[in-house]
């Protein structure tokens, strides 16, 4: 799993709860989700099988967050 979270204090409590359930797996990444997605879709890495989007919901983001995809 890879988590992306532009939030520092957020990043710090899904790291506590990484380290809580032991999920080795569990990639995080502080940075903004645009520029996470443009730079990985330039990168020419391997596509996520799923993608979980929770943006600020007050923003009006998720159209815009699926489109980016």
């Amino acid at each position: 799993a890879t988590l992306v979270e532009s939030n520092p204090v957020n990043v710090q409590q899904l790291q506590q709860t990484k380290e809580l359930l032991s999920a080795e797996g569990c990639r995080m990444i502080q940075a903004d989700y645009f520029q996470f997605i443009d730079n990985f879709s330039a990168s020419g890495q391997r596509p996520f099988d799923i993608i979980f989007l929770d943006p600020p919901f007050e923003q009006g983001l998720l159209v815009q967050a699926a489109q980016a995809l």
